[in-house]
């Protein structure tokens, strides 16, 4: 019997502030950029974020995700 090969999955590396992330916000897929990393304190214990991101306006928009409601960019 042959042993299956095994294979080495690599882990993302962990978000961190600065890091960029996109996600919808109304009927827009926006860009932000994490500026904190709250904590495991949302459904599930799962790690919660600050995001900032504009809009067009003068002062940036700031809303809380988790890792699942959004995507990171390069």
């Amino acid at each position: 019997m042959v042993a299956a090969a095994k294979t080495k999955r690599s882990r993302p590396e962990p978000l961190r502030p600065g890091d960029h992330v996109k996600f919808r916000f109304g009927l827009s897929d926006v860009v932000g950029e994490i500026t904190e990393v709250v904590g495991p304190i949302g459904k599930g214990r799962r790690t919660v974020y600050r995001i900032e991101f504009s809009m067009g306006g003068d002062e940036p928009l700031v809303t809380h995700l988790t890792s699942d409601e959004f995507e990171r960019t390069e």
